[in-house]
């Protein structure tokens, strides 16, 4: 098996184009951002997202969570919105369908709103 993970050390790289748009369109949306601010959130990896969730907070009107974080944590995240002082954004947490790939069509019009 050849392991590439030595040979980016000898060669120039760069942050690439996107990547520098992505960075100031983050930056000035949570600067300056454009209302209703609506963030959603989705994966699977809830240890990397309750922070987002919590940073969040503070900048969105609204954080929508989805994906399996908000099947497998749901409690643990209402635990963590309850935690935070002074947040600004309304919580809402998505129901799955029951194979877990889909948010429900109840959640669906409740995000719609």
């Amino acid at each position: 098996m050849l392991q590439l993970s030595g040979l980016p050390k000898f060669l120039p790289h760069f942050a690439g184009l996107h990547l520098e748009k992505e960075i100031e369109n983050l930056g000035s949306c949570l600067k300056d951002p454009k209302r209703p601010l609506i963030v959603i959130i989705g994966g699977v990896k809830i240890d990397t997202k309750l922070p987002l969730v919590e940073k969040m907070h503070y900048i969105a009107d609204y954080v929508l969570v989805g994906g399996k974080i908000a099947d497998e944590t749901k409690t643990l995240i209402k635990v963590q919105h309850e935690r935070i002082q002074g947040h600004k954004a309304a919580l809402l947490v998505a129901d799955l369908n029951p194979d877990g790939t889909d948010i429900t069509q109840k959640t669906l019009k409740i995000f719609s709103r």
